[in-house]
């Protein structure tokens, strides 16, 4: 069972957990990125996006999964909004 956090303490921790893998995120969107100096950027705004979205991610779950589908959807915005190339 999971212990109950309040919404300040479960935010902290899912920024702990995305602290623990934005290296390999980096990584996965940089091969996702053809520009890749934009990935930095990306980076920042789904940290931004997942502090905002903590409520949404159950600790039961995957999180590297849910990080990634996080990613993946702001990428896919700010790409297509900015006119950055995609892979």
């Amino acid at each position: 069972m999971v212990p109950t956090m309040t919404d300040d303490q479960h935010r902290d921790y899912v920024q702990a957990l995305f602290l623990q893998h934005h290296v390999p995120l980096r990584g996965f969107l940089t091969t996702l990125v053809v520009d890749t100096s934009f990935v930095d950027d990306i980076v920042q705004e789904t940290f931004v996006t997942v502090s905002q979205k903590a409520a949404s991610f159950t600790p039961v779950t995957d999180f590297r999964a849910w990080l990634w589908s996080v990613a993946c959807e702001g990428q896919a915005l700010a790409c297509h909004a900015c006119g950055i190339p995609t892979g």
